[in-house]
């Protein structure tokens, strides 16, 4: 089963976002923070197939962590409500979602990023 890690500060967010993957046939894991995401990754008992993170974090920036997924070869997809973020959205390096989404987007865009279309 494909595992996707869920990266949200907000956990009402990440919450949902886990259950409708999970609803979708993924194992989805949750964490609040970067520094979370990280030690989740290096995990190697559990390896993550792609990560979902927040690209409004309040310690780091949501581009710059998902540069240290990028660098182990897992794939990112960034999700925002901030008009701004979205404005310069998708321009090849990150795959963008605008919040709100539906469970069929989300679904689609996480099945683009692994290549299970």
């Amino acid at each position: 089963m494909t595992r996707i890690l869920v990266v949200d500060d907000d956990p009402d967010v990440r919450d949902v976002i886990v259950a409708l993957l999970e609803a979708n046939d993924f194992e989805a894991l949750g964490v609040a923070d970067g520094g979370s995401m990280r030690k989740r990754l290096a995990a190697v008992d559990v390896p993550i197939d792609a990560v979902i993170l927040d690209s409004v974090m309040p310690t780091e920036p949501g581009t710059l962590l998902a540069e240290y997924a990028k660098g182990l070869g897992i794939p990112v997809l960034l999700v925002s409500g901030n008009p701004e973020i979205l404005a310069c959205a998708n321009t090849g390096q990150f795959r963008f979602l605008k919040k709100p989404f539906s469970a069929a987007v989300l679904v689609d865009a996480v099945r683009n990023i692994i290549g299970r279309d």
